[in-house]
Order: structure tokens, then C-alpha cells, then sequence
């Protein structure tokens, strides 16, 4: 589908993406609280029939259903771990967010960024320089500060979990307990972005939509689980899809639509600069929240130190990237990798 497009187009895509998931996703809480766990179950079915409507178009029906029917069940058990590692995160965010209040969560949850890079290095054995490492250390103070400037009303980054989630009316907090989840959903966080880049780059002879397509699959019944999980008894009650509105339906496609592209990104890009994306999406959020939801965030000391921070950072480490090891372009993995088998064969 992106096949042929510039990393740095799909950086800026990705980008855009998570701004305007942000922005309308907090537009969506404004009004009755609906099942978020039901949304991302149907984001999950929005984005299998996007990749499946790409690969018909690409390959064609009947090679689609043939390769499909005729791939290994060891190639689907591992496109499942990230599945897997994605519903054990979700739990991980509902224990933490049970119970530490949302600033320390948010803040602390970007460790994420850290550990990300280390298994970047550690699995994929690609090298971080030392001005990069401090480059990254400069970007996740930069996203500390900009989520300490948010009120605690705002939504969490990380994946959508169910309404009401961070509420701790009437519970008891075991700060111990929150600390050591949310260390825990950094590690795997970092893990399942590294190890899905890596299958993408050479461990699995699938495309970007057929990896898209098992992925969307396995997630599918696993968010079901924790949808039934999590909010079993309001879906029983009041049936699944209540409160839905345009702006949730916004937040299914906007979302469907980020899971297909960040396949991409992590197949020409790499996770490293996915994090970056992110981040000053950061950014860009909050001043499409000024400008249409009248939020003040932006003119807080702490949200201008933190953006400074996020742009200086990710000028500095791409900066780095251009004159030292550039951005790769389509493909270009996949003719380093042939060359490595041409050579060893030779040998």
C-alpha cells in the first residue's frame, strides 16, 4: 500500500495520525461515556479489512486466499507474540493506573522511549551513538514535562483502554504495585515494537499488509477477551456500542488507520524514529486542543520547556541520522540482506 514511500512521508503521516487520534479522542469524551474496549475491537476489524482490501487490489483474490490458507502456523504463532504482549500491556495500564494518579503514570510511562532504544540495539543489534543517547534522554524530559503540563483529566498516551479506567474512587492505592506495572508496560512496550520491527525486516517473507492482516487478526479475539474482561457487564447491560457518536467513529477510523501505517513505518523506518513521531505529535495535538477545544495547556512554562526539549531532541538525532547513518529508503533493507547471502554464499 506505502510500499515505495519515503520513511520521512510516512514519519510525518504517523505523525499527523497520532495528533489528530489525540485531539479526537478527547473530543469523544466530552460526551456520554462510551465502551472504549468495544472501539478498539472494531478498529481491530477496520484495519484487517483495510489491509485484506490492499492486499485484493496488490495480489488478487484468489493469490491472497491461497497464501493465506497455505502460511505456517509457526509464521502466525509469531506474528502473535506482539498481539499477545499488547493485551498483557492493557492490563498492565488498568493495575497502574489503579493505582498511581494519572500525572505519575504519564510521566513515568515514558520510559517507554529508553527501553524501546535499548532493545533496538539489543535485538536488532543496530548502534545508538553517544550524542543519540543523549538526544533521547533530552526527548523523554521533553515528553515528561509536556505530559506533567496536562490536567489530569487528559487521556493517557498508549493504547485506549476502557472508560473510567483511571478512576480510583473507593479503591486502594499499592503505589509498589503501580510503580513495578508501569516499568513492567515500558519493557513490553519497547519488546513488541523491536521484535515486530524485526519480523518485518527479515524474519518472517511476509508483506507489510499480510503481517497487518495475522496481526489484525490475533488482536482481534484477544481485545474481545479483555473488552468481555473489563467491561463484560456494562456490554450485558446496556449493550456494546452505547454512547457511540461521530467522534467515536472518528477515533475507529483515525486509529484502524494508524495501526496499517505504523507497520509500515517500522518496516522503512524503525522504532527509534516511531518514538520520535510520537512524540511531537505531542505537540501538535496540543495546539489542535487550543485551537479547538480551548485548551490552555500550551501557555503553561512547563509545556514551552518541554517542547523545546522534543524539537531540539529530534533535530539534533536526525540531524545525526543525515550526516552518519541516513534514513532508510524502501527497500533497502531487502537488498542489504540479499547482498549478506550473496556474499556468504560466495564464501
Amino acid at each position: 500500500m506505502f510500499s515505495g514511500v519515503p520513511p520521512f512521508a510516512l514519519l510525518t503521516a504517523l505523525t499527523l495520525q497520532n495528533a489528530l487520534l489525540v485531539l479526537l479522542v478527547r473530543k469523544s469524551k466530552m460526551g456520554e461515556p462510551y465502551i472504549a474496549s468495544v472501539a478498539v475491537v472494531v478498529a481491530e476489524v477496520l484495519k484487517f479489512f483495510i489491509c485484506l482490501a490492499s492486499l485484493f487490489y496488490s495480489k488478487g483474490y484468489a493469490s491472497t486466499i491461497k497464501a493465506f490458507n497455505l502460511r505456517p502456523w509457526g509464521v502466525r504463532a509469531r506474528i502473535a507474540v506482539p498481539a499477545l504482549i499488547y493485551g498483557a500491556q492493557n492490563n498492565l495500564l488498568h493495575l497502574a493506573l489503579s493505582n498511581l494518579d494519572v500525572s505519575t503514570f504519564q510521566v513515568l510511562s515514558q520510559l517507554k522511549i529508553l527501553t524501546t532504544a535499548v532493545f533496538f540495539v539489543v535485538l536488532l543489534q543496530r548502534n545508538i551513538t553517544r550524542e543519540q543517547w543523549v538526544h533521547l534522554v533530552v526527548l523523554i524530559v521533553g515528553v515528561m514535562l509536556i505530559t506533567s503540563s496536562q490536567p489530569e483529566k487528559a487521556v493517557p498516551t498508549g493504547p485506549i483502554t476502557s472508560q473510567g479506567s483511571n478512576t480510583l474512587d473507593g479503591k486502594e492505592r499499592h503505589v509498589f504495585v503501580g510503580l513495578v506495572a508501569v516499568l513492567f508496560l515500558c519493557c513490553l512496550s519497547g519488546f513488541s515494537g523491536v521484535y515486530a520491527e524485526k519480523m518485518l525486516k527479515g524474519q518472517v517473507t511476509l508483506s507489510v499488509d499480510e503481517f497487518n492482516l495475522e496481526l489484525s487478526l490475533w488482536s482481534f479475539f484477544i481485545n474481545c477477551g479483555l473488552a468481555w474482561q473489563l467491561d463484560g457487564a456494562r456490554i450485558v447491560e446496556s449493550g456494546a456500542f452505547q454512547n457511540f457518536s461521530g467522534w467515536t467513529i472518528g477515533v475507529i477510523f483515525v486509529s484502524g488507520a494508524g495501526g496499517v501505517l505504523t507497520g509500515y513505518v517500522m518496516r522503512y523506518a524503525d522504532n527509534v524514529l516511531k518514538v520520535y513521531a510520537t512524540a511531537v505529535s505531542l505537540l501538535f495535538s496540543s495546539f489542535l486542543s487550543y485551537c479547538f477545544l480551548g485548551d490552555e495547556t500550551v501557555k503553561s512554562i512547563m509545556f514551552l520547556l518541554g517542547a523545546s526539549n522534543v524539537l531540539c531532541s529530534t533535530l539534533l538525532y536526525t540531524g545525526v541520522l543525515q550526516s552518519k547513518s541516513p534514513l532508510p529508503q524502501p527497500g533497502q533493507n531487502d537488498v542489504e540482506q540479499n547482498n549478506i547471502k550473496s556474499s556468504s554464499e560466495l564464501k
